[in-house]
Protein backbone atom coordinates (compact mmCIF):
# COMPACT_ATOMS: atom_id res chain seq x y z
CA UNK A 1 0.00 0.00 0.00
CA UNK A 2 2.52 2.77 0.71
CA UNK A 3 4.81 1.69 -2.68
CA UNK A 4 1.31 2.49 -3.59
CA UNK A 5 0.61 5.89 -2.55
CA UNK A 6 4.50 6.57 -3.17
CA UNK A 7 4.13 5.82 -6.66
CA UNK A 8 0.45 7.82 -6.70
CA UNK A 9 2.42 11.04 -5.53
CA UNK A 10 5.11 10.41 -7.66
CA UNK A 11 3.12 10.43 -10.74
CA UNK A 12 1.08 13.41 -9.81
CA UNK A 13 4.63 15.53 -9.11
CA UNK A 14 5.33 14.10 -12.74
CA UNK A 15 2.35 15.55 -14.76
CA UNK A 16 2.88 18.42 -12.51
CA UNK A 17 6.40 19.02 -13.80
CA UNK A 18 5.52 18.55 -17.28
CA UNK A 19 2.61 20.54 -16.85
CA UNK A 20 4.88 23.57 -15.71
CA UNK A 21 7.70 22.63 -18.35
CA UNK A 22 4.55 23.37 -21.56
CA UNK A 23 3.51 26.28 -19.97
CA UNK A 24 6.73 27.90 -19.67
CA UNK A 25 7.43 27.46 -23.56
CA UNK A 26 6.34 30.29 -25.79
CA UNK A 27 6.24 29.52 -29.40
CA UNK A 28 7.07 32.41 -31.68
CA UNK A 29 5.57 32.75 -34.76
CA UNK A 30 7.46 34.50 -37.90
CA UNK A 31 6.27 35.28 -41.77
CA UNK A 32 6.49 32.17 -43.68
CA UNK A 33 8.95 33.78 -46.57
CA UNK A 34 11.18 32.90 -49.41
CA UNK A 35 15.31 32.78 -48.47
CA UNK A 36 15.59 36.40 -50.94
CA UNK A 37 12.80 38.09 -48.02
CA UNK A 38 14.12 36.78 -45.12
CA UNK A 39 18.00 38.52 -46.32
CA UNK A 40 16.22 41.64 -46.49
CA UNK A 41 14.46 40.96 -42.67
CA UNK A 42 17.46 39.86 -41.13
CA UNK A 43 18.76 42.42 -39.52
CA UNK A 44 16.38 45.56 -40.28
CA UNK A 45 12.66 44.46 -39.35
CA UNK A 46 10.94 43.18 -36.27
CA UNK A 47 9.67 40.39 -38.17
CA UNK A 48 13.39 38.57 -38.44
CA UNK A 49 13.53 35.99 -36.45
CA UNK A 50 16.86 36.91 -35.89
CA UNK A 51 16.07 40.12 -35.32
CA UNK A 52 16.67 42.80 -32.39
CA UNK A 53 13.98 42.77 -30.11
CA UNK A 54 12.98 38.98 -30.56
CA UNK A 55 16.53 38.65 -29.18
CA UNK A 56 16.12 41.29 -26.36
CA UNK A 57 13.10 39.30 -25.04
CA UNK A 58 15.02 36.00 -25.12
CA UNK A 59 17.87 37.93 -23.03
CA UNK A 60 15.43 39.96 -21.05
CA UNK A 61 12.58 36.64 -20.17
CA UNK A 62 15.25 33.75 -19.42
CA UNK A 63 12.76 31.81 -17.43
CA UNK A 64 10.92 30.38 -20.77
CA UNK A 65 11.81 28.04 -23.19
CA UNK A 66 11.60 30.20 -26.74
CA UNK A 67 11.23 28.37 -29.82
CA UNK A 68 10.86 29.81 -33.37
CA UNK A 69 8.25 28.87 -36.24
CA UNK A 70 7.35 29.84 -39.38
CA UNK A 71 3.68 29.86 -40.76
CA UNK A 72 1.37 31.95 -42.82
CA UNK A 73 -1.38 34.75 -41.81
CA UNK A 74 -3.96 31.76 -41.00
CA UNK A 75 -1.62 29.76 -39.44
CA UNK A 76 -0.70 32.34 -37.30
CA UNK A 77 -4.13 33.67 -36.30
CA UNK A 78 -5.69 29.88 -36.11
CA UNK A 79 -2.63 29.61 -33.34
CA UNK A 80 -3.43 32.42 -31.48
CA UNK A 81 -6.97 31.58 -30.67
CA UNK A 82 -6.49 27.96 -30.24
CA UNK A 83 -3.23 27.89 -28.54
CA UNK A 84 -2.23 29.28 -24.63
CA UNK A 85 1.67 30.10 -25.75
CA UNK A 86 1.67 31.77 -29.10
CA UNK A 87 3.10 35.49 -29.65
CA UNK A 88 3.88 37.44 -32.68
CA UNK A 89 6.30 40.26 -33.23
CA UNK A 90 5.00 43.36 -35.51
CA UNK A 91 1.08 43.01 -35.44
CA UNK A 92 -1.09 45.62 -36.29
CA UNK A 93 -4.43 45.84 -33.54
CA UNK A 94 -7.54 45.66 -34.50
CA UNK A 95 -10.77 45.03 -32.94
CA UNK A 96 -10.96 41.33 -33.88
CA UNK A 97 -7.27 40.38 -32.83
CA UNK A 98 -8.35 42.01 -29.84
CA UNK A 99 -10.85 39.16 -29.19
CA UNK A 100 -8.32 36.92 -28.72
CA UNK A 101 -5.13 37.75 -27.97
CA UNK A 102 -3.52 40.20 -25.26
CA UNK A 103 -0.75 43.31 -26.76
CA UNK A 104 1.63 45.72 -26.13
CA UNK A 105 2.99 48.03 -28.47
CA UNK A 106 6.88 48.58 -29.49
CA UNK A 107 7.18 51.15 -31.97
CA UNK A 108 5.57 52.84 -34.43
CA UNK A 109 5.80 52.85 -38.43
CA UNK A 110 4.67 54.60 -41.83
CA UNK A 111 1.38 53.66 -43.02
CA UNK A 112 1.05 51.14 -45.29
CA UNK A 113 1.04 52.42 -48.87
CA UNK A 114 -0.40 51.88 -52.69
CA UNK A 115 1.72 50.33 -54.59
CA UNK A 116 1.20 51.20 -57.98
CA UNK A 117 2.86 51.83 -61.54
CA UNK A 118 4.13 55.18 -61.89
CA UNK A 119 2.30 55.41 -65.56
CA UNK A 120 -1.17 54.47 -63.86
CA UNK A 121 -0.56 57.43 -61.01
CA UNK A 122 -0.07 59.97 -63.32
CA UNK A 123 -3.57 59.03 -64.44
CA UNK A 124 -5.11 59.85 -60.97
CA UNK A 125 -5.83 62.39 -58.72
CA UNK A 126 -2.28 62.62 -56.37
CA UNK A 127 -1.90 65.41 -54.04
CA UNK A 128 1.41 65.57 -52.46
CA UNK A 129 1.57 61.90 -52.90
CA UNK A 130 -1.43 60.78 -51.61
CA UNK A 131 -4.77 59.87 -52.93
CA UNK A 132 -8.02 58.38 -51.39
CA UNK A 133 -8.20 54.56 -51.35
CA UNK A 134 -11.70 54.67 -51.30
CA UNK A 135 -11.66 56.61 -54.66
CA UNK A 136 -9.17 53.96 -56.10
CA UNK A 137 -11.13 51.20 -54.77
CA UNK A 138 -14.62 52.63 -56.70
CA UNK A 139 -12.78 52.84 -60.28
CA UNK A 140 -14.17 49.76 -61.97
CA UNK A 141 -10.93 49.98 -64.40
CA UNK A 142 -9.01 49.29 -61.64
CA UNK A 143 -7.92 45.96 -60.12
CA UNK A 144 -5.95 45.12 -57.45
CA UNK A 145 -5.11 42.16 -54.92
CA UNK A 146 -4.36 41.95 -51.04
CA UNK A 147 -3.40 39.51 -48.36
CA UNK A 148 -6.53 37.60 -46.97
CA UNK A 149 -7.43 38.14 -42.60
CA UNK A 150 -4.31 41.08 -42.58
CA UNK A 151 -4.85 43.91 -41.19
CA UNK A 152 -3.70 47.31 -42.24
CA UNK A 153 -4.49 50.00 -40.17
CA UNK A 154 -7.58 51.37 -38.43
CA UNK A 155 -8.67 53.75 -41.27
CA UNK A 156 -8.11 51.49 -44.36
CA UNK A 157 -9.56 48.75 -42.62
CA UNK A 158 -12.54 50.80 -42.20
CA UNK A 159 -12.53 51.93 -45.89
CA UNK A 160 -12.55 48.39 -47.00
CA UNK A 161 -15.20 47.30 -44.94
CA UNK A 162 -17.01 50.34 -46.07
CA UNK A 163 -16.71 49.62 -49.76
CA UNK A 164 -16.80 46.17 -49.81
CA UNK A 165 -14.69 42.98 -51.49
CA UNK A 166 -15.76 42.37 -55.05
CA UNK A 167 -16.34 38.51 -55.17
CA UNK A 168 -14.04 38.30 -57.88
CA UNK A 169 -10.93 40.27 -55.33
CA UNK A 170 -7.63 38.13 -55.68
CA UNK A 171 -6.46 36.95 -52.21
CA UNK A 172 -3.45 35.37 -50.46
CA UNK A 173 -2.72 33.75 -46.89
CA UNK A 174 0.82 35.23 -47.20
CA UNK A 175 1.49 37.05 -44.60
CA UNK A 176 3.89 39.73 -47.02
CA UNK A 177 2.17 40.33 -50.69
CA UNK A 178 5.73 40.26 -52.17
CA UNK A 179 3.49 38.17 -55.13
CA UNK A 180 1.38 40.94 -55.56
CA UNK A 181 4.19 43.55 -55.94
CA UNK A 182 5.15 41.15 -58.69
CA UNK A 183 1.87 41.47 -60.15
CA UNK A 184 1.91 44.86 -59.92
CA UNK A 185 4.87 45.58 -61.89
CA UNK A 186 3.75 42.99 -64.60
CA UNK A 187 0.68 45.15 -64.57
CA UNK A 188 -1.59 42.20 -64.11
CA UNK A 189 -3.40 44.14 -61.05
CA UNK A 190 -3.25 47.65 -61.11
CA UNK A 191 -2.57 48.06 -57.46
CA UNK A 192 -1.93 46.33 -53.95
CA UNK A 193 -1.09 47.57 -50.43
CA UNK A 194 2.16 46.76 -48.86
CA UNK A 195 4.83 48.40 -45.79
CA UNK A 196 6.51 50.84 -47.41
CA UNK A 197 9.77 49.49 -45.71
CA UNK A 198 9.18 45.96 -47.45
CA UNK A 199 8.52 47.17 -50.52
CA UNK A 200 11.45 49.74 -50.86
CA UNK A 201 13.79 46.99 -50.35
CA UNK A 202 12.46 44.34 -52.26
CA UNK A 203 12.44 47.09 -55.42
CA UNK A 204 16.12 46.65 -54.98
CA UNK A 205 16.48 43.47 -55.45
CA UNK A 206 14.08 43.66 -58.51
CA UNK A 207 15.24 45.53 -61.09
CA UNK A 208 11.83 44.44 -63.20
CA UNK A 209 9.61 46.69 -60.29
CA UNK A 210 11.76 49.79 -61.24
CA UNK A 211 8.06 51.32 -63.11
CA UNK A 212 6.28 50.66 -60.04
CA UNK A 213 6.20 53.57 -57.09
CA UNK A 214 3.77 54.13 -53.94
CA UNK A 215 1.17 56.49 -52.65
CA UNK A 216 -0.25 57.15 -49.10
CA UNK A 217 -3.74 56.44 -48.44
CA UNK A 218 -5.29 59.89 -47.02
CA UNK A 219 -7.35 58.30 -44.82
CA UNK A 220 -4.61 56.90 -42.49
CA UNK A 221 -3.63 60.20 -40.89
CA UNK A 222 -1.31 58.92 -38.40
CA UNK A 223 1.55 56.42 -37.89
CA UNK A 224 0.42 52.84 -37.16
CA UNK A 225 1.37 51.54 -33.58
CA UNK A 226 3.10 47.56 -34.06
CA UNK A 227 2.51 45.30 -31.05
CA UNK A 228 3.26 42.07 -29.62
CA UNK A 229 0.68 39.70 -29.22
CA UNK A 230 0.17 36.30 -27.20
CA UNK A 231 -2.65 34.20 -27.32
CA UNK A 232 -5.44 35.17 -24.74
CA UNK A 233 -4.42 32.73 -21.28
CA UNK A 234 -3.07 33.44 -18.07
CA UNK A 235 0.32 32.62 -19.46
CA UNK A 236 -0.01 35.09 -22.56
CA UNK A 237 -1.00 37.85 -20.28
CA UNK A 238 1.88 37.02 -17.71
CA UNK A 239 4.32 36.89 -21.17
CA UNK A 240 2.59 40.43 -22.10
CA UNK A 241 3.68 41.98 -19.18
CA UNK A 242 6.95 41.05 -18.81
CA UNK A 243 7.14 42.14 -22.36
CA UNK A 244 5.73 45.81 -22.17
CA UNK A 245 8.16 46.34 -19.00
CA UNK A 246 11.07 45.06 -20.70
CA UNK A 247 9.78 47.40 -23.83
CA UNK A 248 9.27 50.55 -21.02
CA UNK A 249 13.20 50.26 -19.80
CA UNK A 250 14.51 49.79 -23.71
CA UNK A 251 12.40 52.60 -25.38
CA UNK A 252 14.43 55.66 -24.07
CA UNK A 253 17.94 53.93 -25.45
CA UNK A 254 19.40 55.29 -28.15
CA UNK A 255 20.40 51.63 -29.63
CA UNK A 256 16.01 51.21 -29.27
CA UNK A 257 15.58 54.05 -31.28
CA UNK A 258 17.80 52.90 -34.21
CA UNK A 259 16.96 49.74 -34.06
CA UNK A 260 13.73 49.29 -33.72
CA UNK A 261 11.88 53.05 -34.90
CA UNK A 262 14.39 54.11 -37.90
CA UNK A 263 11.50 52.83 -41.13
CA UNK A 264 14.86 52.55 -43.54
CA UNK A 265 12.21 54.24 -46.02
CA UNK A 266 12.20 58.18 -47.02
CA UNK A 267 9.64 58.71 -43.88
CA UNK A 268 12.95 58.51 -41.69
CA UNK A 269 13.74 62.12 -43.19
CA UNK A 270 10.39 63.68 -42.83
CA UNK A 271 10.50 65.47 -39.82
CA UNK A 272 6.63 65.56 -38.84
CA UNK A 273 7.14 61.60 -38.57
CA UNK A 274 10.42 61.97 -36.68
CA UNK A 275 8.37 64.06 -34.05
CA UNK A 276 5.74 61.16 -33.23
CA UNK A 277 8.75 58.72 -33.05
CA UNK A 278 10.13 61.19 -30.70
CA UNK A 279 6.72 62.04 -28.84
CA UNK A 280 5.90 57.98 -29.22
CA UNK A 281 9.06 56.49 -27.10
CA UNK A 282 8.92 59.66 -24.20
CA UNK A 283 5.29 58.09 -23.70
CA UNK A 284 6.38 54.41 -23.99
CA UNK A 285 8.70 54.99 -21.26
CA UNK A 286 6.62 56.57 -19.28
CA UNK A 287 3.37 54.14 -19.64
CA UNK A 288 2.51 50.92 -19.93
CA UNK A 289 0.32 49.85 -23.25
CA UNK A 290 -0.76 46.39 -22.42
CA UNK A 291 -3.85 45.30 -23.06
Amino acid sequence: MGFAIVCFHLMILLTFTMAQAKESEIHWAFPNVDDEILKVFEEQSPYSPKGYLIEQIKAGLPEYKHTIFAANNKRVVNDLKKSSNTCFIGALQSPERDQFTYRTSYGVIPPIVIIISKSTAKTLPVQNRKISLEFLLKQKNLTYAFTDQRVFGPQIDETLRKVGYPKDMLTADHMLGNNFIRMAGAKRISYTLEHPFFFEQYQKLHSELKDLTYVIPSEEKHPLEINVMCSKSSLGLEVIRKVDKLIRKLAPTPEYRKRIMISHTEFDDDPEFKKQVDDYLRKRARESSYK
